[in-house]
């Protein structure tokens, strides 16, 4: 959308357009710009904001909390819904949590291993600490059903999972509500958008893809498959070779490896939004990427 609105280039001409890809019925540049675009980071400071505010309604903080919390995992809202948490560590003077997610469509499949940021931009975690407070210990799912209208001060959240198909309804109201994004602006965001928004953040600095994996929790991550396998498989398939060799090595070291390419997205967007120009209402959520400090690899290592 944004390409369209500020881009009036007669692009592609006749002769790249069997080259580019089509979605469906479209092809070219209607092409390239579907999918779903990222949560913006002058979103995910409002949602941060808002779950700390005891004065809002109880269901949407906990609605913000879920989206915050998926954002800077880099989670689908699917995979938000079946979370176990293992416990918290402490890397460079930072807190994070570690956690692990299911793919609700497979049953064999290993559960994913992730790394998440737990404090915001201005080096808090009160959002998180305020909003956890919000939902069961031992529930394994971020977006509670709701009892009543969502806005409403005597609405009830439900100790059951709010269903797939209403999370995008529930997403559209915590950005107008919390984010101040208007009908249109909080259209553009899918369940997949919190899931690009860390990934972006590091494509804008120049980061290796090598750490967009780990970001993204992609093939080649360090903590796949090999981090939750217990012993007695570990030498197995040393035994059989079908182990790299790096997987073999210590697991802390990857993890905390791990945690610091996350920690660096949250510092470098908290540096963003503090050198972001200001800007009328109607571009409050136009993410100026070319801003974002760039990847500095003696400090942010390769």
């Amino acid at each position: 959308h944004y390409l369209v609105q500020k881009f009036r280039l007669e692009l592609p001409t006749d002769a790249v357009k069997p080259a580019l890809p089509s979605a469906g019925s479209l092809r070219g540049r209607r092409a390239l710009l579907q999918g779903a675009v990222p949560l913006p980071p002058e979103a995910l400071a409002s949602l941060f904001a808002y779950v700390c505010d005891p004065s809002k309604p109880r269901v949407l903080r906990s609605w913000a909390l879920a989206l915050a919390f998926s954002t800077v995992s880099s989670l689908r809202q699917a995979n938000a819904q079946n979370v176990s948490f293992y416990g918290e560590l402490h890397v460079l003077g930072r807190d994070y949590l570690l956690s692990q997610h299911a793919d609700p469509k497979s049953r064999g499949r290993v559960p994913t291993v992730f790394v998440t940021p737990l404090q915001d931009f201005s080096g808090s975690t009160a959002w998180f600490v305020q909003g956890r407070s919000l939902l069961w210990p031992q529930g394994d799912f971020l977006w509670a059903d709701v009892q009543g209208d969502p806005r409403s001060h005597s609405a009830v959240l439900l100790r059951c999972p709010l269903e797939a198909g209403r999370i995008q309804w529930a997403m559209q109201i915590v950005l107008r509500e919390a984010c101040g994004m208007s009908a249109t602006q909080a259209a553009t965001i899918t369940k997949h958008s919190a899931h690009k928004t860390l990934v972006s953040a590091a494509q804008a600095v120049g980061c290796p893809w090598e750490q967009c994996i780990e970001l993204g929790h992609w093939a080649g991550t360090v903590l796949d498959s090999s981090f939750l396998l217990p012993q007695e498989d570990m030498r197995r398939k040393k035994a059989l070779e079908c182990l790299s060799m790096p997987k073999r090595y210590n697991a802390d070291a990857r993890l905390r490896r791990v945690a610091r390419i996350v920690g660096n997205q949250i510092q470098g967007l908290a540096a963003y939004l503090r050198a972001k120009p200001p800007v009328a209402a109607a571009q409050t959520f136009d993410t100026m990427w070319e801003l974002m400090p760039q990847y500095n690899r003696f400090a942010e290592g390769s």
